[in-house]
C-alpha cells in the first residue's frame, strides 16, 4: 500500500509542479486552491519520513498553496484569524465540494480529517 501511496504522491507533486509552469490565463479559484492545499497536507502525512525528499517537495507545494489560499480567501472577502484558521476553513471548503460531487466507484479520493471550526 505505501508503495502505491508513494508513486500517487509522487506524481501528485510532479503534476502540481507542471502546473505552476504553464501559461495558461485562466485563475485559479478559491475552491481549487483549497482542495490542493487539503490534498497536499493528506500527502504529507502519508510519506514515509525516509522519503525526505518527497517531504520537502510537498512541503513546499503546500506552503505555496496556503499563501495562495489565504490570497483568494481575502479576494472573497472569507475573513480568517489566522493561519491555521484559514487552514481549517479551506479543510471546511474542500470537505462540502467533495461531499456534493459524485465520484465514480473505482476512482480513489483522499480522506480529509475533520477538523473542528
Amino acid at each position: 500500500m505505501k508503495e502505491t501511496l508513494f508513486q500517487a504522491a509522487k506524481e501528485y507533486v510532479e503534476a502540481l509542479e507542471k502546473i505552476e509552469k504553464t501559461t495558461d490565463p485562466r485563475i485559479m479559484t478559491l475552491i481549487e486552491a483549497a482542495q490542493i492545499y487539503t490534498d497536499l497536507v493528506n500527502l504529507e502525512k502519508e510519506i514515509p519520513e525516509q522519503e525526505f525528499r518527497a517531504k520537502d517537495q510537498a512541503n513546499a507545494l503546500r506552503t505555496k498553496y496556503h499563501e495562495l489560499l489565504m490570497i483568494k480567501m481575502k479576494e472573497e472577502g472569507i475573513s480568517f484569524s489566522d493561519r491555521f484558521d484559514a487552514a481549517n476553513k479551506a479543510f471546511h471548503l474542500s470537505l462540502t465540494l467533495r461531499q456534493s460531487m459524485t465520484v465514480p466507484p473505482n476512482l480513489p479520493v483522499l480522506t480529509m480529517p475533520c477538523l473542528k471550526t
